[in-house]
């Protein structure tokens, strides 16, 4: 935030499916930055996320695996350079 008055605050941070934190007697002096530190925990041990839209791959929930689906197009925008032969 910028143009804060100078004075003491209590900062509050909330969000969706996080539990709020709060820093008391904050600071604000001239001429300084004032940084604020959180450090949020989930709202509950579960969370849902809904993934909606026509491209979108299932998300399995049972594996930390990456994966990246290649398509033909994707092959051919790929740089083609040559390959001289050994000598």
């Amino acid at each position: 935030m910028i143009d804060v008055p100078l004075g003491t605050y209590s900062v509050t941070t909330t969000g969706g499916n996080f539990q709020s934190a709060s820093r008391k007697d904050v600071q604000v002096v001239l001429g300084q930055a004032t940084p604020v530190e959180f450090s949020v925990q989930p709202a509950q041990i579960g969370a849902t996320v809904n993934v909606t839209g026509a491209d979108v791959a299932p998300i399995d929930s049972s594996t930390s695996k990456i994966q990246t689906n290649i398509t033909a197009r994707d092959i051919e925008l790929i740089p083609k350079g040559t390959i001289s032969p050994q000598r």
